[in-house]
């Protein structure tokens, strides 16, 4: 019997997601950038709302396809239905391994920077708290994951009957493995003096 996952979210679960999702971390830091290179407040407001739009035309292009295509496993289905498998492999394989683990190592430098400036603390900090904060939400990443899944990969009998099935777990592992080795390779070079 194949399994299912339930097709419904809670209130908070939603809002936490769509809010994580759109504000993120880089506003903070992309303001200064855009109006660094605009010089104008005007065309910085016309950058952002043009942004804006962009934005949209994008969510209602992924609501369009989730509409039209409603199967679980959001952009890889997508394109598995429109272009084959391997386009969307590729794409798996990119975001398990590339793209979600930079997003993490953004997002920890951003949290350990503000963080910094927030304490007013030395500037040689950054690296640590950065690899503190990737390992730590690495962590609680896998224990969630692992709440859910066996070893081999299947639900096992005492799994919350809430969670997925989660087979990509060694996936997961490998990427976050490897994002916590970029971040030591990272402060090694920035320690020994490597870093330009």
């Amino acid at each position: 019997m194949k399994s299912q996952l339930k097709k419904e979210i809670s209130f908070f679960g939603a809002l936490s997601t769509v809010m994580g999702t759109v504000i993120g971390a880089g506003v903070f830091f992309k303001a200064a950038a855009v109006v660094q290179q605009t010089q104008s407040t005007g065309l910085t407001l016309l950058v952002w709302l043009l942004a804006g739009f962009l934005t949209i035309c994008g969510g209602l292009t992924v609501a369009e396809l989730a509409t039209a295509i409603p199967e679980t496993g959001g952009p890889i289905r997508y394109i598995e239905r429109i272009y084959g498998k391997l386009p969307s492999f590729l794409l798996g394989w990119a975001q398990s391994i590339i793209y979600f683990p930079a997003n993490v190592a953004a997002l920890s430098i951003i949290f350990a920077t503000q963080c910094l400036n927030l304490f007013h603390l030395p500037s040689n900090y950054l690296i640590p708290l950065s690899i503190l904060t990737g390992t730590s939400v690495t962590l609680i990443n896998l224990l969630g994951t692992s709440r859910c899944s066996s070893p081999v990969g299947h639900i096992s009998s005492q799994a919350d009957p809430d969670c997925g099935d989660h087979r990509g777990w060694p996936i997961d592992t490998r990427a976050s493995l490897g994002l916590i080795g970029g971040f030591f390779f990272q402060y090694s070079r920035f320690a020994c003096g490597w870093y330009q």
